[in-house]
């Protein structure tokens, strides 16, 4: 896992030095590639790339980046972890390597098959690539969006970054707030793609291709969409496949997809362990993976003194014993904690909300002592139905009126007069976070077309809040210590296989995660997993943290210094003080303007 920057000006005419501009945008991100560093010009197109890397395959000087073979060159961030057997299919046909990484894989995989090469490849990546023979510049995420891309494209200057943190130190970059980007913050808690923060910026969308030629013409490809998968297992002849299936067939060919998905992302040549939160989803990565494994792996779980309504790492620890990991237990003091709380929202170039970004940067710096990758276990909620929103709305979604009101009926009476409300010039209120997930979701899916409803908030959540909340929020958190995280739960053959299963190996008789479950149930007896689902999380609202939390409350959230931001209103923030002081409502809407205002500080 690496870092990457750089920027193509069309109207380059010597006005501000390129290797100094882009040495200083790649080296903003250090932390997340303190291992070497490169960069690359060509003057006469105004094109430059710079790389931070963090090495974790192929460890010699031969991995060095940017890379270049003929006249294609890349900056690449992330693992594609099926490289080897890619370079074999390449040296079959001639090719020859000068090193053992992944990236000269891409490199070459390009050189031989063009833009189809990204159908053969497994992992998580961000990448650019300069393509001399065409003059284009290609920008590519991976299908989930795992690894995070940003472009910004304005008066012939195109600027990308893993960062945002990057744009800055370019002087070409024209720093204005998007007005609308941020009143979708405060409602969703993230700014969803391909929105970003500042005008004239967006991120690449998952599964996605961004070209830009030679003219200074960009055009955005999807070279993946997991609609379509959902969309096959809803069609006559997918569901007549899985129909001629048993369940024990099913899960049998689920239990192999898992096996494989989890044993890929082991491919490293440094340690690598496992995030164990005890819940349903880290236990089965750790528990498919240790009694396949001939060695003890390592599992990392935190805790908090004094709190064992949040405190999982008792279970974590009852399972690490069971499966015979080598488990890492570390308890946190308040004082630990309250020391960071003002630290991590500068981790997030964006505004962040999500306060469970705390714990996950903890975790994070427990699993960097001992190893340089982390396997997480996020998507498994995405992909299982294993939300309780889920199971809660199924009674009420499913009344005939949802059918009824999908499509221009909903558009026109329900969904246009609140998008006016979401671009008001001040934020006045908040939304129920259901209610607004709920009317995301009927812009993306018609329910008349087949859709079930549980299967439709999952999507939703996978294309959205999965890669622009969670997976933002592991990004940042494990780079921020310069550890690798992984996501075994998100190789795109076992979310392809997931998404087109029938809801019922998901959800059954009020289960979720029905199917996973009766999986790792062989594996861990089911009294050690059957408790609420909790995740590594904080009590912030506790006495303990509060003292702290109502320092910066006070501090960031003063008159003066929202009118200074001008998007909240004043009557709004009072309102919410006097409630959490009183112990009324929890921190969460608090702490999204508490991020905003402390990132707006920071950056505006």
């Amino acid at each position: 896992m690496c870092r990457i920057a750089g920027f193509l000006d069309y109207h380059y005419k010597g006005q501000y030095e390129m290797t100094e501009t882009v040495v200083r945008m790649r080296d903003t991100l250090t932390y997340g590639g303190p291992d070497d560093a490169g960069d690359w010009i060509e003057p006469a197109r105004g094109l430059a790339f710079g790389h931070r890397r963090l090495s974790i395959i192929d460890l010699s000087a031969s991995g060095h980046q940017p890379m270049r073979f003929h006249e294609t060159v890349i900056v690449y961030n992330g693992e594609v972890y099926n490289y080897s057997e890619i370079r074999a299919d390449l040296e079959r046909e001639g090719y020859a390597f000068d090193s053992g990484s992944d990236t000269e894989v891409i490199l070459k995989a390009y050189d031989r098959w063009g833009t189809d090469c990204l159908h053969r490849f497994r992992g998580m990546w961000a990448f650019a690539l300069w393509d001399g023979r065409t003059e284009s510049l290609l920008l590519c995420r991976d299908r989930v969006g795992v690894k995070p891309l940003y472009w910004y494209y304005k008066d012939g200057l195109l600027i990308f970054a893993s960062e945002l943190k990057a744009f800055h130190k370019h002087p070409g970059f024209s720093k204005s707030l998007d007005r609308h980007a941020a009143q979708l913050y405060f409602q969703y808690g993230y700014v969803p793609a391909p929105h970003a923060i500042f005008q004239h910026v967006r991120k690449v969308k998952p599964g996605h291709l961004l070209t830009a030629d030679r003219t200074g013409a960009i055009r955005d490809t999807a070279y993946w969409n997991v609609k379509e998968c959902y969309v096959r297992g809803f069609s006559e002849e997918g569901r007549r496949e899985w129909n001629q299936k048993t369940e024990k067939e099913i899960e049998e060919e689920l239990e192999q997809q898992l096996i494989d998905s989890f044993k890929l992302r082991l491919v490293s040549d440094v340690p690598v362990g496992i995030f164990l939160s005890g819940g349903i989803d880290s236990s089965a990565v750790a528990a498919l993976l240790q009694t396949r494994s001939g060695q003890r792996l390592k599992t990392f779980t935190i805790g908090f003194y004094g709190k064992k309504s949040y405190d999982e790492a008792p279970w974590a620890g009852k399972i690490a014993d069971h499966l015979g990991t080598e488990h890492v237990e570390h308890y946190f003091e308040p004082k630990e904690v309250a020391e960071i709380l003002e630290k991590i929202p500068l981790l997030y170039d964006e505004p962040f909300g999500d306060s469970s970004a705390l714990p996950t940067y903890l975790v994070s710096s427990v699993a960097r002592r001992h190893v340089k990758v982390a396997l997480s276990a996020d998507g498994g909620d995405e992909l299982f139905h294993g939300y309780g929103f889920y199971r809660r709305a199924f009674p009420t979604w499913t009344h005939p009126l949802i059918r009824w009101m999908s499509g221009s009926r909903l558009k026109r009476i329900v969904l246009d007069p609140l998008e006016k409300k979401f671009q008001a010039e001040r934020v006045t209120a908040f939304y129920p976070s259901r209610l607004r997930r709920a009317l995301a979701l009927f812009r993306e899916v018609d329910f008349r077309d087949g859709w079930d409803i549980p299967s439709g908030l999952m999507y939703f959540d996978f294309i959205s809040y999965l890669p622009d909340d969670i997976l933002v929020k592991v990004d940042r958190a494990t780079m921020g210590v310069a550890l690798e995280g992984r996501e075994p739960f998100l190789d795109h053959r076992l979310v392809e296989y997931v998404t087109q299963m029938p809801i019922e190996y998901k959800f059954r008789n009020g289960v979720s995660k029905y199917l996973l479950k009766k999986i790792l149930y062989r594996y861990i007896p089911e009294p050690l997993l059957r408790r609420p689902k909790h995740g590594f999380s904080i009590p912030l609202d506790d006495p303990e943290y509060r003292g702290k939390l109502e320092a910066l409350f006070d501090h960031y959230l003063s008159e003066d210094r929202l009118r200074r931001t001008d998007l909240i209103d004043l009557g709004l923030v009072r309102r919410l003080l006097g409630q959490w002081k009183a112990g009324r409502i929890r921190h969460d809407k608090l702490w999204y303007i508490l991020c905003f205002q402390i990132w707006a500080e920071t950056y505006l």
